[in-house]
């Protein structure tokens, strides 16, 4: 990716004083009904402040969370944010523990898109006609019940001081031949996360099948390179950061974005044949003890306000097509010759979770892979 281009996905945090400012500007806002509600959203606000709390279950971690929870509080100071972050495994096990227990959590938010999806199926969520919904594509919304809050995609990570970007594949096919010619070079160079282990490199393995012809030579080029398998993103960019591995396939781009802003050593690529774009799925719980606060959460987190701290301050990408600035649809749809494709939120997330498909995906996968 050119200079030019990785500028463009440079997330710009806004500034303390910035920050500062803006927060007590969304609270007056908050204190009338939000522009183009309806008339009734005053009550659910007055409801919303009444239980004074709202508990979000999420797999983003805290510190990324944090300008989100800030800027919610900041808007809406009669409503306390607890926000529990979690792997995105033990995210599916705690709402489906308190369906046995005194239920906890209001919002239940993850990046594991087709285990949400599978929650949703199993009732353990509650719908909701989000004000918000017609902003968002139509692809990020699932029955007025889960919705997709962020835009991530899926990149090529590599450590741009041992690999020249020159020779950073900019494609899955130019991936596969950099494979082929440069296999003793970069044999055990190579990370990405293993299906069997990972809920989110299932999901991809699942979609690449779809997306790419050529999906079973790549994992084959992979494997002859003697791929390895770190636990997850984080591990995989910090060994990508040291040199112990060069390249990383398949990572969030935005982990691998807001990394790279702190080991400038560390580059990544968004494919230009296609790129996965992964969302952070959200549903109230159907237990909810704090319903009207939840859904007024869920609200500003798709509001252009909500959807702007996330792009700007998070890391996130933002989902709606109205909000400018980097690292958002928007700013990703303008570069020429990428070709996007974003993960729908719908039941077909739900095929490869059939045991006997999701063992037959693993060891297909596996077989490629030579493991």
């Amino acid at each position: 990716m050119s200079h030019h281009a990785r500028r463009r996905f440079m997330l710009q945090g806004m500034t303390g004083a910035l920050a500062t400012t803006a927060w007590p500007l969304l609270a007056l806002a908050a204190k009338a009904r939000p522009r183009n509600y309806p008339e009734s959203y005053r009550q659910l606000i007055d409801a919303a402040r009444r239980e004074g709390k709202v508990v979000v279950l999420g797999s983003t971690d805290r510190l990324s969370a944090e300008p989100l929870v800030k800027a919610f509080e900041a808007a809406y100071p009669d409503i306390r944010v607890t926000y529990s972050d979690l792997n995105t495994r033990d995210v599916d096990k705690q709402i489906r523990a308190e369906a046995n227990a005194s239920p906890v959590s209001d919002v239940v938010w993850s990046s594991a898109m087709d285990t949400q999806l599978a929650l949703v199926q199993e009732n353990f969520a509650q719908a909701y006609a989000s004000p918000e919904a017609h902003n968002i594509p139509s692809w990020a919304e699932w029955r007025q019940t889960a919705y997709a809050a962020t835009y991530e995609p899926v990149v090529f990570a590599y450590n741009k001081q041992l690999f020249p970007e020159a020779e950073a594949a900019t494609s899955h096919a130019a991936l596969m031949e950099l494979m082929q010619s440069q296999r003793k070079r970069l044999s055990g160079k190579v990370v990405m996360l293993d299906m069997a282990k990972s809920s989110l490199a299932l999901m991809l393995e699942a979609q690449d099948q779809l997306a790419n012809p050529n999906h079973d030579a790549l994992l084959q080029a992979l494997g002859a390179a003697k791929i390895q398998f770190p636990p997850n993103n984080a591990q995989m960019l910090k060994q990508i950061a040291s040199g112990e591995s060069w390249l990383g396939y398949n990572m969030l781009g935005s982990y691998a974005e807001v990394f790279s802003r702190a080991n400038p050593q560390v580059a990544y690529v968004i494919p230009r044949d296609y790129a996965l774009v992964v969302s952070r799925v959200m549903f109230i719980s159907a237990r909810s003890p704090h319903p009207n606060a939840a859904r007024v959460w869920l609200d500003f987190v798709l509001s252009p306000a909500g959807q702007s701290v996330m792009a700007s301050q998070c890391g996130l990408g933002a989902v709606r097509e109205d909000v400018d600035g980097p690292f958002t649809l928007s700013s990703l749809r303008a570069i020429p010759g990428l070709r996007l494709r974003p993960i729908g939120v719908s039941m077909k997330l739900l095929d490869h979770l059939d045991p006997v498909r999701r063992n037959a995906l693993i060891a297909r996968a596996h077989g490629q892979l030579g493991v």
